[in-house]
């Protein structure tokens, strides 16, 4: 008896497909061939092998081939093509088969001549005299059809998902939860070196009513790592929230400074911005020439998104240590840090579809306290999208700052980084307004305005840094009338 022979059909580690799990398939039948061309289907994949390599004659049938899967239980079809100088003269089919995982599962196709039509193909002069003594070609040598990249900060094994999550409303990386509850079978949510990983087959963000957002929620960052596609219908929503809550995996380090108060002259100064592809813009100075306003907070350079974290808190602004003016305004939430990758497609399908991880505005000085001064807005979060084909169809990729609040009379909350407009984002209003929030057209923050010196108008926040936006594809990725803000960066090292 022929000794099985292995052809790799493994979506696993290279070095692993000889795990055990698989199926042994015997090829037989009347057809004359000289290769095999084995299309496997299983969770969500369909892999090609064609065996061997290059045809050098033809093949004596019956063959015993092991065609490796990975360690998992799963179902899978093979449909097999005999090929006679590179023409299909034979096919056959079986399955699906359950195959449990570390076992293997014995199968038969047959391969008979007459299963195709080759009605006016001309073969030549091909020396057919072999057939009967032709040796089995060695498979063992066979490419393993693993994939070939990882997901960013994790490995293969996080290739797994293989049912079709479609998310509604919410994500939730403290409570591991998709719109409110546990990940259905065929979906996993766990905890990865701090960051919330969600592995799924395929993942679609509803866009049901049009213009739905799904908002991430949490202190983690995310990833999304789909073994199939991912398809984004409508928002999901990333970003940094008012009163100094962060989106999901913010960094405290690059916060802004928070405003000091002057004693001597009754006003504040404003709140820096939260720093991160630049530093946060500086608060106002307040009235008094020795209390000058906080500075933004640092920048980072993570322009490839290496580290998958997001932006940075506004600094709180000054108030009296006491009595009815002594509430602080609070600076603006960082954007969140989120990673899709997917080994098939990523598409953003519509003008009213993308992804967000904006800075909240920062909180004005507090109504009827005109020397209280303004927050700083919250910096932009991190988008690191990885696939080999990243496609956005008249949408939207925002990871830009907030706004600074104003300060003095009439002073307003600033802007939040906005979905919809690129550079909205800007300073609150007031006697001395807050600095406007990084966006695609002004990479530097706005400073808050500095109150008059002896005057009774404190200053005004910081608006906050944009965050990072990087693309790693195959090629070029086809952005079609797309609002991306700040520029996004790409590697082709897929």
């Amino acid at each position: 008896m022929k000794r099985p022979v292995a052809v790799a059909l493994a979506l696993a580690a290279a070095g692993c497909t000889q795990s055990g799990t698989g199926v042994l398939l015997t090829v037989g039948g009347s057809a004359v061939v000289d290769q095999l061309a084995i299309t496997a289907t299983f969770g969500g994949h369909t892999l090609v092998r064609t065996a061997p390599d290059a045809a050098s004659g033809p093949l004596a049938l019956p063959l015993t081939l092991l065609a490796s899967l990975p360690d998992d239980d799963t179902t899978v079809s093979l449909v097999v093509d005999g090929r006679l100088a590179g023409i299909v003269v034979a096919t056959g089919a079986v399955g699906p088969l359950d195959v449990a995982a570390h076992q293997v599962a014995s199968a038969s196709v047959t391969l008979d001549s007459g299963s195709v039509d080759l009605a006016g193909v001309d073969f030549g002069a091909l020396d057919l005299a072999v057939v009967k003594d032709a040796s089995p070609p060695d498979f063992t040598a066979a490419p393993d059809l693993a994939p070939s990249w990882a997901p960013s900060h994790l490995d293969l094994t996080y290739w797994s998902g293989t049912a079709t999550l479609t998310i509604n409303s919410s994500i939730d990386t403290d409570l591991l939860q998709v719109d409110g509850a546990s990940p259905t079978s065929g979906t996993m949510f766990s905890v990865v070196n701090s960051i919330a990983v969600l592995q799924v087959g395929t993942l679609v963000i509803s866009g049901t009513p049009v213009g739905n957002s799904v908002n991430v929620r949490g202190s983690r960052a995310l990833i999304i790592a789909a073994s199939q596609n991912i398809q984004i219908d409508g928002i999901l929503d990333g970003s940094g929230q008012k009163d100094a809550s962060d989106g999901p995996g913010a960094f405290g380090p690059r916060n802004g400074g928070n405003g000091m108060w002057s004693a001597a002259n009754g006003t504040g100064a404003g709140g820096g911005g939260g720093g991160y592809a630049s530093a946060g813009g500086n608060g106002g100075d307040s009235g008094d020439p020795l209390v000058t306003g906080a500075a933004g907070g640092n920048s980072a350079n993570n322009a490839n998104i290496t580290s998958l974290v997001g932006g940075a808190t506004g600094g709180g602004g000054a108030a009296p240590p006491s009595g009815v003016c002594s509430s602080v305004a609070q600076g603006g939430g960082g954007g969140g840090a989120l990673q899709l990758s997917t080994l098939g497609s990523l598409t953003i399908t519509n003008a009213m579809a993308g992804i967000t991880v904006g800075g909240a505005g920062g909180r004005p000085g507090l109504s009827g306290c005109p020397g209280n001064s303004g927050a700083g807005g919250g910096s932009g979060g991190a988008i690191l999208l990885e696939s080999p084909s990243i496609t956005v169809l008249n949408g939207m990729l925002r990871a830009t700052g907030g706004g600074g609040g104003g300060a003095g009379s009439g002073a307003g909350r600033g802007r939040d980084s906005t979905f919809d407009v690129d550079c909205g984002n800007i300073g609150g209003t007031g006697v001395n307004p807050g600095g406007a929030g990084a966006c695609g057209g002004s990479p530097s923050p706005g400073f808050g305005a500095n109150g008059v010196m002896g005057g009774t108008n404190g200053g005004g926040g910081g608006g906050g840094a944009n965050g990072f936006i990087h693309m790693r594809t195959h090629g070029t990725p086809m952005l079609n009338n797309a609002g991306i803000s700040p520029p996004q960066t790409v590697s082709s090292s897929l």
